[in-house]
């Protein structure tokens, strides 16, 4: 399970809602619109809390790969 502690909204994000994306350094998820939620601090269950970034880097995330299924 994935917990999300801390997220900002960023705009002009282009893409399909849940995907992920890279902005700089920083950890998107698409929400649609034009809109997209920043992953400021993360927490995987059972460890401690860690930024976007050092998530996005040890998971070794690709370019739009998606949060669960998308509709």
């Amino acid at each position: 399970t994935l917990h999300i502690w801390k997220a900002r909204v960023a705009s002009g994000a282009s893409g399909q809602a849940g995907q992920l994306r890279r902005a700089g350094r920083a950890l998107q998820v698409i929400c649609g619109d034009g809109v997209a939620l920043e992953l400021l601090e993360l927490r995987l269950e059972g460890k401690k809390r860690i930024s976007g970034e050092a998530f996005a880097n040890g998971q070794r995330l690709q370019e739009n790969e998606s949060f669960g299924e998308v509709n």
